[in-house]
């Protein structure tokens, strides 16, 4: 009866497509309604779009979400026995027994156009350990696995894959952009400049609370037409 109860609280697959579903539309919905325009493609997960969505449950361990460039917006889950990280990468078993190369334990540690070789390219160390990789490549002998975008999570309970956590996640980097895009425009530079300088303000994965309360200061702002700050 505790096993049971412990499985109803992992995330089904059902729930993660939800989620999914609910943060690209709370997305798009949001930016179109706070973001200029030019800039809509400049968030992270806007700039993704369209693209093929995979979600991986792990029964074992963890969650994974993975963008494909597509000409269509699709999602679809599988859900499998081994670990997430084996899941995404789908390595050979005996590459899977080898490495790994990096030990993930911070929360949203990301990689970007990062090739990784010579044994299993990561492994996250507990639940709360998550990592992002964009453009990345693993390489093991003949052995290759491209991945365009994928965002990894240990964290595979339900109540972390709701719908309301996608709204709020969603929300947040809609909010973070609008830091970024105000503070590019006071130092007179391009948000792409801007970036490249000092790093985006979020990831959609939570903004620390003197940005956010700025954030929706610009929101009321942009709700009264008011653009200046």
């Amino acid at each position: 009866a505790i096993r049971e109860m412990g499985a109803k609280m992992n995330v089904t697959e059902n729930e993660l497509e939800n989620y999914i579903d609910v943060f690209q539309a709370t997305l798009i919905e949001t930016a179109n309604r706070f973001i200029p325009t030019h800039h809509r493609k400049n968030l992270l997960h806007l700039s993704l779009l369209p693209a093929a969505i995979t979600g991986y449950i792990s029964t074992q361990f963890g969650v994974a979400i993975e963008y494909e460039p597509s000409e269509n917006t699709s999602i679809q889950i599988f859900r499998g026995s081994a670990r997430v990280e084996d899941l995404l990468v789908q390595a050979p078993r005996a590459i899977r027994k080898t490495g790994p190369v990096i030990e993930i334990a911070g929360h949203h540690i990301s990689f970007y156009d990062c090739p990784i070789s010579g044994a299993f390219p990561f492994r996250l160390t507990n639940q709360e350990a998550s990592v992002i990789f964009s453009n990345a490549s693993f390489t093991v002998g003949n052995w290759k696995r491209s991945v365009h975008y994928a965002e990894v999570f240990g964290n595979r309970l339900s109540n972390n894959w709701s719908a309301e956590e996608a709204i709020k996640r969603s929300k947040d980097e809609i909010l973070a952009a609008l830091v970024d895009i105000n503070n590019a425009e006071r130092k007179r530079l391009s948000i792409t400049d801007y970036i490249k300088r000092v790093g985006p303000t979020g990831d959609g994965y939570g903004l620390d609370t003197k940005r956010r309360n700025r954030a929706k200061r610009m929101v009321t702002l942009f709700e009264k037409g008011d653009w200046t700050f």
